[in-house]
């Protein structure tokens, strides 16, 4: 009976990492929901002052005390009058972030990338930059876009270390949209 308890305890402590505690986060605006693991720190924030930049939030390891593996959200409202063509106006961005980057990083190699994504079974706008010091270490910062409706949606995920650029990219790939 011992080896039975034995064995039945081993396997609790083998499947225990299975199911591991999440938090959810919910953008109602959006209809988006993702997951996030208990360890990690969420913050939230409503912009009450600026009408079209509604919430922002930003996600890291709990353990990680300095930004350079987080992930953060925002979600605008979005003005057409002002944005003809929400792609041109996306490009133009990503231009500007590799324009910042080339600036504030000149002994760098900066390589960048973009496309399409589907997350949920929506199109999202991909674009990913590569930034490789001189002494071979490369920062990622890969953004996601999209428009829902009348708001911009953008969640941008700065990554040091690999391992934690995995999991955000799993939490992102498995969030849910619910469907109107």
């Amino acid at each position: 009976m011992k080896k039975a308890y034995s064995i039945f305890f081993l396997l609790i402590l083998i499947a225990s990492p299975l199911f591991s505690q999440t938090q959810k986060y919910f953008f109602k605006e959006i209809n988006w929901q993702i997951e996030i693991p208990e360890s990690w720190r969420i913050d939230i924030q409503v912009n009450k002052t600026h009408p079209q930049f509604l919430k922002f939030f930003y996600i890291k390891p709990s353990d990680t005390t300095i930004n350079n593996n987080i992930a953060t959200a925002d979600l605008y409202k979005y003005f057409p009058d002002f944005n003809q063509d929400w792609l041109s106006s996306r490009k133009a961005k990503n231009d500007y972030s590799t324009k910042d980057y080339k600036f504030y990083f000149p002994n760098c190699q900066i390589d960048t990338a973009s496309g399409t994504e589907l997350i949920d079974g929506l199109e999202f706008q991909r674009f990913n930059i590569k930034l490789t010091t001189p002494n071979g270490v490369p920062f990622h910062t890969i953004k996601y876009s999209r428009l829902f409706g009348e708001y911009e949606f953008t969640l941008n995920l700065d990554f040091l270390d690999e391992k934690i650029g995995e999991e955000f990219l799993k939490m992102w790939r498995t969030s849910k949209f619910k469907k109107p």
